[in-house]
C-alpha cells in the first residue's frame, strides 16, 4: 500500500555538541526528508571529529549509516592578561595597572572591554581591533580617593563584538589603606 508512512529513528555518536533537529519523524513512501544537524562546538573544541549517524525505519527495519569527518577550527578566540590580580595601595595615589588583549583566533576581531568596580577605576580604551595571532596593550588607571578603604574587587571583561559568547573576564583586588594610615 502507497499510503503507508514509514517512520524512521534516528541517533547520533560521536562529540556531545552536536544534535538532531529530530530523532524520530514519517515519511510517505518514495518521498524524501531533511534532517538538520546543529553544531555548537564549545570554545576549546577545535580538532577532528567523527560523527555517526544510524537510522532504522519502522517497516523491513532497515538500518542505515552516515559518518561523518567534522574539522573544528578556533576562528574566533580570546585570551586577556592583567601584570597582577592583587595589589595593596595607599588612598590617595594615582595607579596603572597594564593588561593585554590577546586574539587567538584565525580571525581580526573587534573587542570590547569594559570594567566593573569602585568608580574610581577605569580603561583608558575600550574598544581595540586586533588582527588575527597579535595583541594589543590597555591600561587600568586607577585615581584611588585619599579616604577609601577596604578591598576593591575589579572585574575586567573583554567580549568579542558581535560574538557576546565569545569573553573572557579578570578579576583585581586592590586593598586600600587610608592616606593617613600609610603614612604614620
Amino acid at each position: 500500500d502507497t499510503k503507508i508512512d514509514n517512520k524512521y529513528s534516528l541517533n547520533i555518536i560521536g562529540a556531545n555538541w552536536i544534535n538532531l533537529n529530530v530523532e524520530e519523524f514519517s515519511l510517505p513512501r518514495k518521498q524524501s526528508g531533511v534532517v538538520f544537524l546543529d553544531l555548537i562546538p564549545r570554545q576549546n573544541s577545535d580538532g577532528k571529529y567523527n560523527v555517526k549517524i544510524n537510522t532504522l525505519s519502522s517497516i523491513g527495519n532497515v538500518k542505515r549509516e552516515l559518518d561523518l569527518n567534522i574539522q573544528i577550527e578556533r576562528c574566533y578566540s580570546l585570551n586577556l592578561e592583567l601584570e597582577k590580580e592583587e595589589d595593596k595601595v595607599c588612598g590617595g595615589i594615582t595607579k596603572k595597572y597594564a593588561g593585554e588583549i590577546i586574539n587567538e583566533g584565525k580571525q581580526k576581531s573587534d573587542i570590547e572591554l569594559s570594567v566593573k568596580g569602585p568608580n574610581w577605576i577605569g580603561v583608558d580604551k575600550n574598544t581595540f581591533s586586533v588582527a588575527a595571532s597579535d595583541k594589543q596593550k590597555f591600561e587600568l588607571n586607577a585615581d584611588v580617593p585619599s579616604n577609601a578603604k577596604g578591598v576593591f574587587n575589579v572585574i575586567l571583561n573583554a567580549a568579542i563584538k558581535n560574538l557576546p559568547s565569545i569573553k573572557l573576564e579578570k578579576k583585581l583586588n586592590i586593598e586600600v589603606v587610608p592616606k593617613y594610615d600609610c603614612y604614620k
